[in-house]
């Protein structure tokens, strides 16, 4: 590849109990971990803050894999030693907090579902999340595409990335709303891809997945993804994710 692109990423990544494995809210640990969506704290390789009832970082752009994964990797761990020792990460995509605790303990600021709506590269539109009051929460990984990456790239992302995260990516709450193909924003620099969920991060193993797929996403031309959408939305279409992905897409674990 001639010219890698600078790649960022924000994902969210709940917090359980260490002895009991039920869900805690963030805004338990605001005390330890300062930053908010509006005033991230500013930390080695990234940033770190509390988003509604889930912790979450960036990362400081790059276009070099290993330090992609350096990146990843150090805020995770800065983000990690703040916790005291009764919590720890959760790798689950979706929360499922104990009914009486959300609707008690947790504050209505914590409960508060996004701020900005998603676009969708397909029709267009615009796509708010209101407010939702079951005691379950969901986690993404989005990933930031920078040096004025074209919009129409995001038919390959969502071949390479979308797609391809079904491979390992088992969850089925957050596809139903969150996950949907084609979601991203704008930003000044390209756009943020928005359709994936926090699972990729889970291992180093995927965190290169991401970056080597984010890449060949930004690479090529325009690619048809009609029935990969439709794939994404009904996955018993009829249709089967070995005749969808790309030619050169890596299988990950």
């Amino acid at each position: 590849m001639s010219h890698a692109t600078m790649l960022g990423a924000d994902p969210e990544i709940f917090l359980t109990d260490s002895q009991t494995g039920q869900f805690v809210s963030a805004h338990e640990v605001s005390h330890l971990i300062r930053g908010d969506k509006r005033n991230p704290e500013k930390v080695d390789c990234g940033a770190i803050q509390i988003d509604g009832t889930a912790l979450e970082f960036n990362i400081n752009p790059t276009n070099c894999e290993d330090e992609w994964v350096h990146n990843l990797t150090t805020v995770m761990n800065i983000l990690y030693d703040r916790l005291p020792e009764n919590l720890e990460f959760s790798d689950k995509v979706t929360a499922r907090f104990q009914p009486t605790y959300f609707r008690n303990s947790v504050p209505r600021q914590a409960k508060q579902i996004g701020c900005d709506p998603d676009l969708n590269y397909y029709d267009g539109q615009e796509r708010s999340f209101p407010r939702d009051p079951r005691p379950m929460r969901y986690a993404g990984g989005h990933i930031h595409f920078g040096d004025n990456t074209p919009i129409y790239k995001m038919s390959r992302a969502d071949l390479y990335l979308g797609l391809g995260s079904r491979v390992f990516d088992n969850d089925k709450q957050r596809i139903i709303s969150y996950g949907q193909p084609g979601s991203y924003r704008r930003k000044p620099y390209g756009f943020e891809y928005r359709t994936l969920s926090n699972a990729w991060i889970m291992s180093e193993e995927r965190m290169r997945w991401a970056f080597r797929m984010a890449q060949r996403a930004a690479g090529g031309g325009f690619s048809n993804s009609d029935h990969a959408v439709k794939f994404m939305k009904n996955p018993k279409s009829g249709l089967t994710l070995a005749d969808l992905l790309p030619e050169d897409f890596e299988y990950v674990r």
